[in-house]
């Protein structure tokens, strides 16, 4: 029989909106991940944490343990590497290339643009089963030389070891750019609890699923639904057998700096892997199945959590 959680997604567009920070369950102590790994039914887990601890001086986070017995628990890792995905043919397979490599569309500076929701890769969380995942969307839309904070919600369903059924889903239509930097941020939150699993599920009415569609004036309900999504997000995320797993701040600019991921139009891949030297090239993204898969192995998925988000300028 499949266990059933959920995962909280959150994927912000500005500076963080939130009270408190949420630790992912990667930079908790040893003892303390243990605790939340037992409330989720990770009993084997919480054992082989606390038998390495056991009579020793624990490092500061369950990640600095270097505790990966096998790639299916590389939710653990606190590290995110950010990639761009090449264009290319409709069928012709695609290079990724470090985002920091990524030529800087300067004509994007003041416009328009669209962020889609183009792939979620579920390949491990802690618990199992079916996940069912919601995304909190939090963002600042320039409009009227004024800034907005927006807040904005969806649910979707994934397997484990498989996609959600979504591509080119609409996070944010219309949002207004500056000419400096595009943040975004990130956060997945493995939910078990049943009765939020209850209390969120009218995130699956016509209302939530429409997509934010933005306009360059200001929207008077927006404040009343960014104050709701950021209350879900901070109650969910705090409650027992909830824990948060991944956790990405990401600033893309229009500079020539070597260190900063660039804004462009395209493709970026976000994968959650403790690996620290990461090889784009072992990795291509093939168009037709819509992974990205091994250049050495056709058939071999990324075995990484991934998401696959795109920016592109509204005409």
């Amino acid at each position: 029989m499949n266990k059933v959680v959920l995962i909280f997604f959150v994927f912000s567009i500005g500076a963080s909106s939130y009270a408190e920070e949420v630790k992912v369950i990667g930079a908790m102590r040893p003892m303390e991940a243990a605790m939340k790994l037992e409330q989720i039914g990770e009993v084997t887990q919480a054992r082989k944490i606390r038998n390495l601890t056991k009579n020793k001086v624990a490092p500061e986070s369950l990640s600095a343990l270097g505790f990966f017995d096998k790639k299916s628990e590389t939710w653990k890792s606190t590290n995110h590497v950010i990639g761009f995905i090449s264009q290319g043919g409709a069928a012709q397979p695609r290079d990724l290339i470090d985002a920091t490599s990524v030529v800087a569309d300067q004509s994007l500076q003041d416009q328009t643009i669209k962020i889609t929701l183009d792939r979620l890769r579920v390949f491990a969380y802690p618990g199992g089963g079916l996940h069912t995942i919601l995304f909190d969307f939090y963002g600042r839309h320039m409009a009227g030389g004024a800034s907005e904070d927006l807040h904005f919600s969806q649910t979707y369903r994934a397997l484990e070891g498989e996609g959600a059924g979504v591509s080119g889903y609409p996070i944010f239509v219309g949002l207004k750019l500056g000419k400096e930097t595009l943040g975004l941020r990130i956060r997945t939150v493995n939910v078990k609890n049943e009765n939020d699993e209850k209390f969120l599920s009218f995130l699956d009415s016509d209302t939530f699923k429409s997509g934010l569609q933005l306009i360059n004036a200001t929207n008077p309900l927006t404040p009343v639904l960014t104050k709701f999504a950021t209350g879900i997000t901070e109650s969910v995320a705090k409650r027992n057998q909830n824990v948060a797993v991944q956790d990405i701040d990401l600033g893309m600019d229009f500079s020539t700096i070597g260190t900063r991921p660039k804004l462009s139009q395209g493709s970026y891949i976000a994968i959650q892997t403790p690996v620290q030297n990461w090889d784009w090239t072992k990795w291509k993204f093939f168009p037709d199945s819509g992974q990205v898969l091994s250049n050495d192995d056709k058939k071999q998925p990324i075995p990484y959590n991934y998401i696959i988000f795109s920016i592109s300028r509204m005409q």
